[in-house]
């Protein structure tokens, strides 16, 4: 599991904040719009990609999981 989640962590991060902005726009009343509209669609493609990127940079998750991969992959080449 923990594999999966350091190949995929950029993925399921901006899953994740894709879904909080439309919850967010959905309580602001703007969810049924959001389903319609094109440019609404795009706002919040734009938005959470760089809320995203933003965070993970701040947070120093990129560097933690190269270590971990690296790690991982140095574990996987001393059992062969």
């Amino acid at each position: 599991m923990k594999l999966f989640y350091l190949k995929n962590y950029k993925a399921i991060h901006h899953t994740i904040t894709i879904m909080m902005y439309a919850v967010m726009f959905s309580l602001l009343g703007l969810g049924p719009n959001l389903l319609k509209e094109f440019p609404l669609q795009i706002l919040l493609l734009v938005v959470s990609y760089f809320t995203t990127k933003f965070t993970l940079r701040k947070s120093g998750l990129d560097e933690e999981v190269i270590k971990e991969l690296e790690k991982y992959n140095k574990q996987k080449k001393s059992e062969i």
